[in-house]
């Protein structure tokens, strides 16, 4: 086109033609076409390419058309497509200087607002948490700028969605800040960096507080819009300040959505509530806009608040009243959009899934069977349960006395809906594995693994197996779980690499060994830590042994009573010393539960002595702190090895002292001693007397027993001395 306009202007005015210059001289809209087509372009010289012929339509008779607002827009959005953000702000403040040409207009601040946008919520190292307040400061400017112009020019006006690119911004930083601390990425630099200042820097909710500061701005724009428009007398007059913000449900649904993913606890879930209150405040005010109308996802997402709030039983209480309230304005709705669905019904039963307690099983199935019911009344496909209702049901019976039951009649549910036509009810992975926690947290361990065969061998991975052979460790039962390893192992081999055993299963395997009643357990606790040890040297970095195999071995020597357990316990820690594998005070405390244990000869029990005895003074110089079990297990050695009275009276009076400073005094110690000596020799020691009764832990200052253990069978022990029951 430029060379014909070029030709054209060459022929003699007096020559006829069929054609005038105007009709195919370029217009400002074609060379902004193609800056729009480079701006998409992925040509590495397209930046190149747009900047040059933006340039020459600067300069005089180069061109046909001068550049306008758009063409440098498009060069916006080309630095905005590409992640430059620092040269699209660079050009945009170029624009803004008194003596450029151009001016920028609202979508040019948009741009660069929304580049902003681009790279806070792309993860990677060039995230900063100054970018919402670098875009809020662009929106100041912009509203400034309409604010100076009387609101008459309507290039500057602003709109909800400009204010809505901000106020999103901030309400996803807490949700990026918690993701990158889970990866562990707040070491990155853009953290050091200056975000919040003083006791608020690092704090949770300081997005979503931006976010609601923004929303409330957004509200004042538009009230102040509306008293300009009072007393006018031609009421179609279109005031631009009225219409510059149309705050809508959406904006709020953002704010709360943020507050209830802060991780604020009851506080943010209570900012929520309020928000929801404000919103229908606005909606009746505003006579019924349905754009301010309340739905479903707004009271969905202040169950989500309170389900996340805290442990407790009130706060999901709570969250079950905003479902009450929901079913009374939406059950019914013949409006798409405000129809309810499982979503609010599914947050309420993870809300009851969260809290731990017997009661939380029932009030999740019973939300499930409300579930049921009102999809049964009104036949709303969307009311249907899902395998996120049924799991999440279960995940609440995980804790519950007879959880594992629970678990298994649920998920029989799910694969009988699955066979009648509820598609969505097919339990997956997840809802397996809850069933499986269940099981064997209520000693269904058999059950588990039954479940464990249900599933794909391509859907099976190590977490899935550990569950269930530590079930089988719970119950002490080690050749089944032996049995569990080996499948692993065995998938393993044939391509499962998902179903590797690592450390842990191994560990797990030999606990339950150590935990069974067979006298093979020692010699099945070393072939599992040779396999460990053998798997690890020849490349597996995941089966690198530890505390744990040592200790699982080492617990399984001292159970099974033989002559030479304290030599043997000695010999195979100092072979984990070789490894490079430091004790800790599970160690000791083995060591010493050993040296206690010991009843067969008097020079074993006199040597057993001396070896617990040095373990416990070599404590402090390693860096250790004896804990609860240390000094009850040296309470124990005192009662079963030391024979003198007055050294027992001495030793028990030093391990008495040294607890009640520590604060790891417990029933257990208390009961050892009241059994060992006299009443008056009691009392001496403890300044309580143990005439009538034992006394009972609760009667000695709490400072002594502040970090103690509780341990239920001495306790028990001290109520059946104090009823007269052996």
């Amino acid at each position: 086109l430029e060379e014909i306009s070029h030709k054209r202007q060459k022929i003699p005015s007096e020559r006829k033609v069929s054609f005038q210059l105007s009709d195919v001289a370029p217009t400002p809209s074609f060379y902004n076409h193609v800056l729009s087509c480079w701006s998409r372009s992925t040509d590495s010289n397209a930046e190149i390419e747009a900047k040059t012929l933006l340039e020459r339509m600067s300069l005089p008779l180069e061109t046909y058309a001068r550049p306008d607002v758009f063409s440098y827009n498009n060069l916006l959005n080309l630095h905005a497509n590409r992640g430059n953000v620092d040269k699209a702000e660079a050009l945009l403040k170029k624009m803004d200087e008194p003596d450029h040409t151009i001016p920028p207009d609202a979508y040019s601040y948009t741009i660069v607002m929304n580049a902003f946008q681009k790279k806070f919520t792309t993860s990677g190292s060039e995230r900063d948490m100054k970018d919402p307040t670098k875009a809020e400061e662009l929106l100041s400017r912009l509203v400034k700028k309409f604010e100076e112009s009387h609101y008459s020019d309507i290039n500057l006006r602003p709109t909800h969605v400009t204010f809505g690119t901000v106020l999103s911004m901030y309400a996803a930083a807490d949700r990026i800040l918690k993701e990158d601390m889970s990866r562990g990425d707040v070491t990155r630099k853009w953290w050091s960096r200056n975000i919040l200042s003083g006791a608020d820097k690092q704090k949770m909710g300081w997005g979503a507080e931006n976010a609601e500061r923004i929303l409330e701005w957004m509200i004042a724009l538009k009230e102040k819009g509306k008293r300009k428009t009072v007393g006018k007398k031609d009421k179609t007059d279109n005031n631009p300040v009225d219409d510059l913000i149309l705050v809508n449900n959406r904006h709020f649904l953002t704010v709360i959505d943020a507050w209830a993913k802060a991780g604020k606890g009851v506080m943010g879930a209570i900012r929520c509530e309020r928000l929801l209150e404000r919103l229908e405040n606005l909606y009746q005010s505003s006579g019924g806009d349905p754009k301010l109308r309340p739905g479903p996802k707004h009271f969905g997402a202040v169950i989500d608040a309170y389900s996340r709030a805290d442990d407790r039983e009130s706060t999901a209480e709570h969250a079950e009243k905003f479902l009450d309230k929901s079913e009374d304005l939406f059950l019914h709705s013949t409006n798409p959009n405000d129809a309810l669905s499982n979503i609010v019904y599914n947050l309420v039963i993870d809300a009851w899934s969260r809290r731990i307690g017997h009661k939380s099983g029932e009030r999740a199935n019973e939300v499930l069977r409300r579930m049921i019911k009102n999809y049964k009344q009104t036949k709303n496909p969307s009311l249907r349960p899902d395998v996120i209702s049924y799991t999440g049901v279960m995940k609440a019976y995980v804790t519950h006395p007879d959880g594992g039951k629970e678990a298994l009649q649920i998920l029989d549910e799910m694969k009988e809906q699955f066979k009648s036509g509820n598609v969505n009810a097919k339990p997956d992975f997840k809802a397996y594995a809850v069933a499986i926690d269940a099981c064997v947290r209520n000693g269904l361990s058999i059950e588990a693994e039954r479940l464990l065969d249900e599933l794909d061998d391509s859907a099976k991975n190590q977490t899935i197996f550990n569950t269930v052979m530590n079930g089988y460790r719970i119950e002490g039962r080690g050749q089944e779980a032996e049995t569990v390893l080996k499948r692993m192992i065995e998938l393993a081999d044939r391509g499962y690499r998902r179903c590797s055993p690592n450390s842990v299963s191994f560990g797990v395997c030999m606990e339950a060994w150590g935990r069974s009643k067979s006298r093979l357990k020692v010699h099945a606790c070393k072939e599992l830590l040779k396999q460990c040890v053998s798997r690890y040297q020849s490349g597996d970095s995941t089966c690198k042994p530890n505390l744990l195999h040592f200790h699982a071995l080492a617990g399984a020597i001292t159970s099974i009573g033989s002559q030479d357990r304290v030599s043997d316990v000695l010999s195979l820690f100092e072979k984990m010393e070789e490894q490079g594998i430091k004790p800790n005070r599970v160690t000791f405390n083995i060591l010493i539960k050993t040296c206690a244990s010991v009843f067969e000869s008097e020079d074993a029990k006199k040597n057993a002595l001396q070896v617990a005895i040095s373990a416990f003074n070599s404590l402090e110089s390693l860096g250790i702190s004896a804990d609860s079990i240390t000094y009850t297990s040296m309470a124990n050695v005192i009662k079963h090895l030391v024979n003198h009275p007055d050294e027992k009276l001495n030793a028990f009076k030093g391990i008495f002292m040294r607890s009640c400073e520590h604060g790891f005094l417990n029933q257990h110690i208390i009961n050892v001693m009241a059994e060992c000596t006299t009443a008056e020799q009691f009392q001496a020691i403890t300044g309580m007397s143990s005439i009538e009764t034992v006394p009972s832990i609760d009667t000695f200052p709490s400072e002594w027993s502040a970090f103690a253990t509780v341990d239920h069978t001495a306790q028990a022990r001290q109520a059946n001395h104090a009823d007269g029951t052996n």
